[in-house]
Parts: C-alpha cells; structure tokens; sequence
C-alpha cells in the first residue's frame, strides 16, 4: 500500500514540478508560488511514507 501511494506522489510532484516550471517561464510568479507550495507539500508526504515504511512497517512485516 505505501508503494502505491509513493508511486501516486511521484507522479504528483512530476506534474507540480512541471507546472511550477512552466508557470515561471511564462513569468506567472504566484501561480508558480503556488505550485512549488504545493510540490514541496507532495515531497514532504513522499518522505513521511518513507519514513513509515523503513521505521515501522517493514519492521512489522518481518516480526510477523
């Protein structure tokens, strides 16, 4: 389940980092703001779900 989830935030922060970098080549600076906002929210949660997975999950998996 975390992997599904890791896969879906990789392709968030693919298509957020895309957009912010468009909207900056087409100098809409909030918009971009905005994006990036939402892009480093996307990598937090991608690091959480990391985070997770080595630390507890796994762990569990293997005790079991």
């Amino acid at each position: 389940m975390i992997a599904s989830a890791q896969k879906l935030e990789h392709y968030e922060i693919a298509a957020y980092g895309s957009a912010a970098a468009l909207a900056g080549q087409l100098e809409f600076r909030e918009d971009q703001n905005l994006l990036h906002d939402s892009l480093e929210e996307e990598k937090a949660t991608d690091t959480m779900l990391t985070t997770l997975a080595k630390g507890e999950v796994n762990l569990d998996a293997l005790a079991a």
